[in-house]
């Protein structure tokens, strides 16, 4: 009998078992997805874009930041490139490392009533672990705006990922949340100096060319129009003639002779104008018969970069222009410009 009762007990020692077990799972389930809940609210409460609740929402994101009393402009790229301009006396925007070169004055206003129109709104984060993700931080950003300004200040913009078409994620130096602006972008803050000036350095009306004279390492080559106004070049041999067309693009070239970059008013030995690499001597006439003589000096390539320095003498600035506006002057010899003529085919003779 003993035997038969324990027998009997064992099934339901073991099913109690089998609850309490459960009970247990069920338990530990309950606080792993209380915990899961827990962090889920933690995030939407770091990351979860809430203009609306922060105490700021709606006002500027520079409160003290006017327009007309910024007198100074840096903008640093990602890739360490930057550009600094400033308010000369008379109040136009220029480039001081290059000795005054005008820069665009309406674009950096432009510029700065985008930074004025900021609202603290569309927050995306308050902490700087997120910083780096957003590309908003001291040492990884799309663009730093640096300004200094007569009253108020200095300011500090950085702008970083763009997660849409015309927004991007923007942080004031001074503070710690990041928020989403919209119709504003790394374009409007170029850190490239080429496009905040006017890029045209040489421009000769190509009628009123009379002449051009090109000294290169092939040798010098004098080019003349005559008064049909036909282009020759000095020189030629018998049984040659001149290939205008390589002649041609030279002549469109000073049209429209762009750089890249202002340099200044003075001249270092390495820009290595002492010895150029090429020099081009136009002569013009304009309509009432007044001649001038214009001279363009090439000066050194560098290396990395690949530009050239030039110096035009109808300006006070030296410049950097790209390879491919000089390289058909640095390179160019006599057998661009000149080839044998074709024998014409002697008359047939009549068959009689």
């Amino acid at each position: 009998m003993s035997n038969m009762n324990t027998t009997q007990n064992y099934p339901t020692t073991l099913l109690g078992g089998v609850v309490d077990l459960r009970s247990r799972q069920g338990r530990w389930l309950a606080i792993l997805a209380g915990l899961l809940v827990v962090q889920l609210v933690a995030v939407a409460i770091l990351y979860w874009p809430r203009g609306e609740a922060s105490s700021t929402a709606g006002a500027p994101l520079f409160p003290d930041f006017k327009v007309d009393l910024v007198k100074e402009l840096t903008i640093t790229g990602d890739n360490g490139e930057q550009v600094h301009f400033a308010k000369n006396d008379a109040g136009e925007w220029v480039i001081p490392e290059a000795d005054g070169f005008p820069a665009d004055g309406d674009k950096i206003t432009e510029l700065l009533n985008k930074i004025g129109e900021l609202k603290a709104t569309r927050l995306v984060a308050r902490t700087a672990s997120s910083y780096d993700r957003l590309q908003v931080a001291e040492d990884n950003f799309v663009r730093r705006i640096d300004i200094k300004a007569s009253q108020g200040g200095p300011f500090t913009l950085y702008m970083g990922s763009s997660p849409q078409a015309r927004s991007i994620h923007v942080r004031a130096g001074d503070q710690d949340e990041v928020y989403l602006a919209l119709n504003f972008s790394e374009l409007n803050a170029s850190n490239r100096v080429v496009n905040w000036i006017d890029v045209l350095y040489v421009s000769l009306p190509q009628d009123e060319i009379q002449s051009l004279t090109l000294e290169n390492p092939q040798g010098v080559f004098t080019f003349t129009k005559d008064a049909g106004g036909a282009w020759t070049m000095d020189g030629l041999g018998e049984g040659e003639e001149f290939i205008e067309n390589n002649f041609d693009t030279l002549l469109t070239s000073l049209t429209s002779f762009n750089m890249v970059k202002p340099l200044g008013k003075s001249e270092k030995p390495e820009y290595g104008l002492d010895d150029p690499t090429a020099v081009i001597t136009v002569v013009t006439r304009d309509s009432d018969g007044n001649e001038a003589t214009h001279t363009i000096r090439v000066g050194a390539q560098d290396p990395d970069t690949k530009r050239y320095v030039v110096h035009a003498s109808d300006s006070e600035y030296y410049v950097e222009v790209a390879s491919y506006t000089v390289e058909r002057f640095v390179e160019r010899g006599r057998d661009n410009f000149v080839r044998a003529k074709e024998e014409s085919a002697p008359d047939a003779t009549p068959t009689p």
